[in-house]
């Protein structure tokens, strides 16, 4: 009888531990504050994936061209957004301009619109889905401030 109270005891402890470890445990966002200002700034891409229902996610960064993997994208405070033709240039040149809006999670760059996935002050991942050919695809973008 004494073996299994020593038993009931060390299993109520180890619930307890791990209760007071799981409440103690800091709460992590993917999203820093969402903010034309803390988004404002210069973007390189450093990732591009397709999902397609039925097939998975497949990294298609290496298929962007060389030219158009090193541009930096520009999104400023007046809410104005430039491409630059960086590194390797394109002929004819990927640079350009135009607009973008914030709503929500949801940013406008140009007639694109995208679902913030994660925002963590450095990292901007957005998706936004496709349909080419009557299939629907998911792609996602990783942008890295600069």
């Amino acid at each position: 009888m004494k073996k299994n109270k020593n038993h009931l005891a060390l299993l109520l402890t180890m619930v307890f531990l791990i209760a007071l470890v799981a409440a103690c445990k800091k709460s992590s966002s993917n999203n820093s504050s969402i903010t034309v200002q803390n988004l404002s700034g210069s973007y390189t891409l450093t990732d591009i994936t397709v999902t397609v229902p039925g097939f998975g996610t497949q990294s298609v960064l290496d298929s962007v061209p060389a030219c158009q993997r090193d541009d930096i994208i520009k999104l400023n405070t007046d809410m104005t957004s430039e491409q630059v033709d960086a590194g390797t240039k394109c002929n004819p040149t990927s640079a350009a301009t135009g607009t973008w809006a914030l709503s929500g999670n949801s940013i406008t760059i140009d007639s694109t619109t995208f679902n913030i996935q994660k925002f963590d002050g450095k990292v901007l991942m957005v998706s936004t889905d496709v349909t080419i050919q009557n299939i629907t695809a998911t792609t996602t973008e990783t942008l890295t401030k600069q």
